[in-house]
């Protein structure tokens, strides 16, 4: 019986884009990867690997996070740690991770020498071993492997659990040899692996200071647990296949170069061989194949001294096989052909025209937004607890609450945005202030309550800063 972690481990090496990892992989089991687990060692050398698998998983992160979330609060140490640490830049890589693995985690870290802002690390399933309760994340360890040797492994353990608002975050030096694992003294190996760890325990803190981000829920494999699915779950057999294609049209490719089948006699003599002089063969004319037909002429045979052969290449076939199947996979991980290049149109596309064509993967897009805009809200307000007792801040303050809104990866134009505004104006279905914050959305409060007043000056209606957008 397969468990998550196996699942896991698959989804892994596709997102690899390796095709080594990938025959190894299903070189060590039976029964799974029709293609690559039937490949020898010499036939793999040949084998062709399309990486659809990362294509799906750098989409998925760009639909989400293309356009950076707005993030409202009036912390400015969140604001202040937003610029210092690319936050925006790590939720790309954490949402391409969580894509593939079916989640990801995102961990608060502490280090006075690196920042004085906390650290944000991003943690994959694979060195992760949670507990959930109620579908919440009660307590998590995070792997991390220090020696690999012939014999053994040491691997440094980190837990996470909170009792009664205490975050406890202990540290254990783990060895494994075989089947069986050893906690050991983490101090006799502190200096030679820089193990500079010590456990905490911090107070006033709601939570792990970590959030696991599942990537799509239910899991259908396992309706039970919490842990996400990953894009390409049930697709896996396909993109297999479709390696299997690219294989063999590239095979039909080589098989195709014209080839001369030449009668022996017409070949150069060597004269500096230091035996008798023999037919060479340069390497360079890789086309010339070396045939005796002396028995053919003595036999009257018909075979000519120079003669082609070339096989077909079957290049529509393999490419409407190969197309059907990327755009079978892409469907069937949640996105809209169209998203991939398959099947564009020509022309410049509208930004809503665009949304109608690739309905689907706003779909999928928006089922995963859920989930990580509850847990971005959850990070960040423990992200200001951490902030506090751990005496990062120059001075304590009072945690804010802080609102994370998903923003849209499509932009629209300047005259898109203007028809939209222009019909709530003719509903009288907003007010003067919304619709200036629809066409300046990355505008301040006092900008948009500036022209506010300006647009009312010009008409003529003038009303208290208290009033505008009432």
């Amino acid at each position: 019986m397969r468990t998550v972690n196996d699942y896991i481990k698959e989804w892994a090496v596709w997102y690899s884009g390796d095709a080594e990892r990938i025959w190894k992989f299903y070189n060590t089991r039976q029964g799974h990867g029709r293609f690559w687990g039937n490949l020898d060692y010499k036939e793999r050398q040949n084998a062709i690997h399309m990486p659809l698998a990362q294509d799906i998983c750098s989409t998925s992160a760009g639909l989400l996070f293309s356009e950076p979330p707005r993030i409202e609060t009036d912390s400015e140490r969140v604001h202040e740690f937003i610029d210092d640490s690319l936050f925006e830049s790590r939720l790309i890589e954490a949402a391409d991770m969580a894509a593939a693995l079916g989640g990801v985690y995102i961990k608060i870290d502490t280090d006075p020498d690196v920042s004085h802002h906390p650290l944000i690390t991003i943690r994959s399933p694979l060195v992760s071993k949670p507990i959930f309760k109620g579908g919440k994340l009660h307590s998590v360890s995070f792997y991390r492997l220090i020696k690999d040797g012939q014999d053994s492994q040491l691997f440094l353990v980190e837990h996470r659990e909170n009792h009664n608002g205490v975050l406890y975050i202990t540290f254990e030096l783990i060895e494994v040899k075989g089947d069986r694992a050893e906690s050991i003294d983490i101090d006799e190996y502190r200096a030679e692996y820089e193990l500079f760890v010590e456990d905490q325990a911090l107070p006033g803190v709601d939570g792990l200071g970590a959030v696991y981000i599942p990537n799509l829920l239910p899991n259908r494999l396992f309706p039970e647990s919490s842990e996400g699915v990953s894009d390409y779950q049930g697709s896996v057999q396909l993109l297999d296949a479709l390696d299997e294609v690219w294989t063999s049209w590239i095979r039909d490719i080589e098989l195709g170069m014209a080839r001369l089948l030449i009668d022996e006699d017409m070949l150069k003599s060597d004269p500096f061989s230091e035996k008798a002089p023999r037919a060479k063969f340069d390497p360079l004319q890789s086309a010339f194949l070396k045939l005796s037909m002396d028995d053919w002429r003595l036999g009257g045979g018909s075979a000519k001294p120079i003669e082609q052969v070339q096989f077909d290449i079957r290049y529509d076939e393999h490419s409407k096989t190969a197309t059907d199947l990327t755009a079978e996979i892409v469907s069937r991980c949640g996105y809209a052909p169209q998203s991939f290049g398959l099947g564009e149109m020509s022309g410049a596309v509208s930004g809503s025209a665009l949304k109608i064509r690739e309905r689907k993967s706003f779909i999928t897009r928006r089922k995963k937004a859920r989930f990580w805009q509850h847990e971005l809200q959850s990070l960040l307000m423990m992200l200001q607890q951490i902030d506090n007792v751990s005496l990062l801040s120059p001075s304590r303050y009072e945690p804010q609450p802080v609102t994370v809104t998903m923003s849209d990866s499509i932009v629209e134009t300047q005259v898109e945005m203007s028809e939209t505004v222009r019909n709530l104006s003719m509903a009288d279905a907003a007010s003067t202030k919304i619709k200036v914050l629809m066409m300046n959305p990355d505008w301040t409060d006092e900008q948009v309550d500036e022209e506010v007043q300006r647009i009312l000056q010009e008409r003529g209606t003038l009303i208290p800063p208290d009033m505008i957008g009432g």
